[in-house]
């Protein structure tokens, strides 16, 4: 574990290898993913920690641990803050519950998930129930389960075996709308089944379906 004793957080702009949840350090910290806490004063658990993945950058002077700008706001944007990262267990999900909100398609996000970064996407899931939320193509999407398995106090991937679920309340169309779609980026769509159709899509090795419940 290193921390603000002996390293400086140092804002960079979010770009290339070190943007989202990615951060660089020169070494003597083992590349892959991570849990980075910082104590606040603010309405955030002190200490709640951040799921990132270490990359090792030559590049970077020693003592510090390079960050993008977004993810630097995100924790604070408190450059004398108390922080700390270190190691933790990493269980690649089997299946992950995403909730829309209702003004947005659902299908057309399914889409998009391909050419997202969400696979190896890294999250904390913790061991009491809290509100997780998970940026997907910039739209903050609510975590209505992420399946790790009986683990907690692990961080949780999103690998290419990870089922993806996406979930829009029917508010304004008077049904829930379930969608399954591959984050592995290993298939392509030419079209989406209706109703309870269930097909191989593309070419690829996934399935996609749709269910609509009235």
């Amino acid at each position: 574990m290193i921390g603000s004793e002996q390293y400086r957080l140092l804002p960079l702009p979010a770009s290339g290898l070190l943007a989202g949840q990615h951060v660089g350090i020169s070494g003597r910290f083992p590349a892959g993913p991570a849990l980075l806490s910082v104590e606040t004063d603010g309405p955030a658990d002190p200490g709640s920690p951040t799921a990132v993945v270490v990359h090792e950058v030559a590049e970077v002077p020693p003592g510090v641990v390079a960050v993008g700008e977004d993810l630097y706001q995100e924790l604070g944007g408190v450059a004398t803050a108390r922080w700390s990262l270190r190691a933790a267990p990493v269980v690649e999900a089997s299946n992950l519950v995403l909730e829309l909100p209702t003004e947005r398609d659902p299908e057309q996000l399914v889409r998009q998930i391909p050419r997202t970064d969400l696979a190896d996407r890294v999250m904390w899931v913790p061991d009491v129930e809290r509100g997780l939320y998970l940026d997907v193509d910039g739209l903050p999407c609510r975590v209505l389960d992420i399946d790790v398995g009986p683990s907690r106090q692990v961080i949780g991937r999103i690998g290419p075996r990870t089922n993806v679920e996406v979930f829009a309340p029917g508010v304004k169309a008077g049904v829930d709308i379930v969608i399954l779609a591959d984050c592995s980026g290993s298939m392509s769509w030419d079209d989406i089944p209706a109703g309870d159709q269930t097909r191989p899509a593309g070419t690829g090795r996934g399935l996609f379906r749709r269910r609509t419940d009235p």
